[in-house]
């Protein structure tokens, strides 16, 4: 009869380890800056699909809305549209208004970074690649209906 030592079982403990540490790799290496260029629709605000209401104003007589958008990555930069509305609880349409953001993004691992101008301040929205999702917590700033900064969930997925 062998007699197992110390050594043998941590050795056998490692080698379970290591298999279980294999098994649990899909072979897939973390995002890049090139391993993201394309296009994103977005498709959640704060873990709702779009329209999603953003604020209510005045006395909970009217909405802002945010109703469609598309994040597309080419080089080293990164371009954000954002589609809003203002409507009345009625559901009337009181105005519509777009913004557009040019941004440069750094990848690490799974966290994007986008950096962006605003006057003289640099602003920096940060979140992650999940596959082919983008989910960024990002600062909106300055709607019609706002007139303040708010921070939002904004989950994309690739075209």
């Amino acid at each position: 009869m062998l007699r197992k030592t110390p050594e043998s079982r941590l050795t056998q403990v490692l080698a379970v380890v290591a298999s279980l540490a294999l098994a649990s790799c899909d072979g897939t290496s973390p995002p890049t800056a090139s391993g993201i260029t394309g296009s994103y629709e977005l498709i959640l605000v704060d873990d709702k699909p779009p329209p999603a209401v953003i604020a209510t104003v005045g006395l909970a007589s009217s909405q802002e809305r945010v109703v469609s958008g598309e994040l597309v990555f080419s080089g080293r930069a990164a371009m954000q549209r954002t589609d809003y509305d203002l409507r009345e609880r009625t559901g009337e349409l009181i105005s519509s208004f777009q913004d557009s953001v040019k941004s440069t993004f750094t990848v690490n691992n799974q966290v994007l970074l986008l950096t962006r101008a605003s006057g003289s301040t640099t602003i920096s929205d940060s979140g992650y690649v999940d596959g082919s999702a983008i989910i960024l917590r990002q600062r909106l700033k300055n709607s019609s209906a706002l007139q303040t900064t708010r921070y939002f969930t904004l989950k994309y997925l690739r075209r």
